[in-house]
């Protein structure tokens, strides 16, 4: 199977050290810019051709208000909130830190010296590091420190979770953790526990 793997820049060094693990030719494409306006994506999309499934893996966070629709090529998305979710091994840990911190959360990853934001940066109380303990990446928990002193944050580390990028990149899209959205359909937030879900559109 030949995927197109379209991402945030924070997780280009995860996924760069787990895809020669993977049994799937997989091209790796990279938001330099940050997250494109999800019109935008869905043109970029549109006009892939010559692989089996475009994945997503920053879930929820590229698809705005609106939501994406799938070209001629289905699209692969993790039920997670962002890159953060993802590198945490799912919705729940993540959900359970953000609840915790009452939304006041931002993070920050091995390898990537800026944070991560989840809403306003004003809104922000702590700053989360998420520690490489597998990949050899480069440690910035010494970056990270000095942001979260900088903006008066408490900060905190904990270990990621690669289960769910490892489960992404073998191609077992479990429907319990992964959406599929099929040529033609739209991928729109749900605002639930689902985070995303997929409809009909009419051409």
């Amino acid at each position: 199977m030949k995927i197109l793997l379209s991402t945030s820049l924070p997780l280009r060094p995860y996924l760069e050290r787990l895809l020669p693990a993977s049994p799937h030719e997989v091209e790796l494409l990279c938001f330099e810019d940050g997250i494109p306006a999800p019109e935008l994506l869905e043109h970029q999309i549109s006009r892939v051709t010559g692989c089996d499934a475009v994945l997503l893996p920053d879930g929820a966070a590229v698809l705005g208000e609106t939501g994406i629709r799938a070209g001629s090529i289905p699209l692969v998305l993790p039920k997670v909130h962002n890159c953060a979710a993802l590198l945490l091994g799912g919705a729940d840990r993540y959900r359970g830190l953000f609840e915790r911190y009452q939304g006041g959360i931002c993070w920050q990853t091995a390898g990537f010296a800026a944070p991560l934001v989840s809403g306003a940066q004003d809104e922000c109380s702590c700053l989360c590091y998420l520690a490489d303990t597998r990949l050899g990446l480069q440690d910035t928990s010494a970056e990270a420190r000095v942001t979260a002193k900088r903006y008066g944050w408490d900060f905190f580390e904990t270990e990621t979770d690669l289960s769910l990028v490892e489960r992404m990149l073998s191609g077992n899209w479990d429907k319990d953790l992964f959406l599929t959205v099929r040529p033609g359909e739209k991928v729109l937030p749900s605002y639930t526990r689902t985070l995303i879900e997929s409809a009909a559109v009419c051409r």
